[in-house]
């Protein structure tokens, strides 16, 4: 009951924010999300151990990574992000200092929370087609294919998708997802965007479900590594940020791209 009480409040949550927020109060509670997701992911690599300096580090790290690409510039991030990146590669060949490696880790992997979480708010900002409804869009894509996977997997599931990561994952209940995602994303572009069409738009739905199943892998296998069930305990029967935003981590760049070359309307 508390997980499905959970569910509800989270949801009408993230649909009032991102068709009613301010645009400063939606990138403050993103950035905020990207800080919290960034200390649980530290957590899980150094095996749920406590690591203040280089959580600290991540804390910091990913919401500057977000917050630079909020003007996300088309087709990609700025040349100040790439040289940050290679001047922390630098340091790693050059320094033999012991906390080399782990700020190069902690920046890595602030990286990954931030370029993906950026992507979230660079959607949000789109004037053509509405970033709003565009976000909305990728949601009901990734949810939609999330509940899929469990429900077809736990009727159907036979054959195991990556038992040494995720146990409860099977082959079956992957594909029930990516039918759903494209389904979803057919029928919400179609309302949401004014897309037109059928085949690129499932194609997308099913690009951006698939996107959604690797991220949510990803986390798996850092939870899985570390021993812990969940990434946190903030959502009581959710567990923790990284464990609702863990599809969307990768499925975010994939539909911000997809819905910038689809724009409102596709043959």
């Amino acid at each position: 009951m508390k997980r499905v009480v959970t569910g509800f409040v989270l949801a009408a949550l993230t649909l009032s924010g991102v068709l009613f927020a301010p645009s400063g109060l939606f990138w403050a509670v993103l950035l905020a999300l990207a800080a919290v997701a960034a200390g649980e992911m530290r957590e899980l690599v150094a095996g749920g151990a406590k690591r203040g300096g280089s959580a600290l580090l991540m804390i910091v790290a990913a919401p500057l990574v977000s917050t630079g690409l909020s003007p996300l510039a088309w087709p990609g991030p700025s040349l100040a992000l790439v040289a940050a990146a290679l001047a922390f590669a630098a340091a790693a060949v050059l320094s033999r200092g012991r906390g080399t490696g782990s700020a190069i880790r902690g920046f890595l992997l602030s990286a990954y929370l931030g370029l993906t979480i950026g992507f979230i708010g660079a959607t949000f900002e789109l004037s053509a087609p509405d970033g709003r409804s565009a976000l909305l869009v990728g949601l009901i894509t990734v949810y939609s294919g999330d509940t899929l996977a469990y429900y077809g997997g736990r009727a159907f599931g036979r054959t195991k998708l990556a038992p040494k990561i995720s146990p409860g994952k099977t082959r079956e209940g992957a594909l029930f997802g990516l039918a759903a995602s494209g389904l979803a994303f057919v029928f919400a572009a179609q309302f949401l965007l004014g897309a037109t069409g059928a085949v690129l738009p499932f194609a997308a739905g099913v690009a951006i479900g698939a996107a959604g199943m690797v991220g949510d892998l990803i986390a798996s296998a850092m939870k899985r590594a570390a021993g812990m069930k969940d990434s946190g305990t903030i959502f009581p029967g959710h567990g923790g940020v990284l464990d609702r935003l863990d599809s969307l981590l990768l499925a975010a760049p994939v539909l911000h791209v997809l819905v910038r070359l689809i724009g409102p309307a596709s043959p």
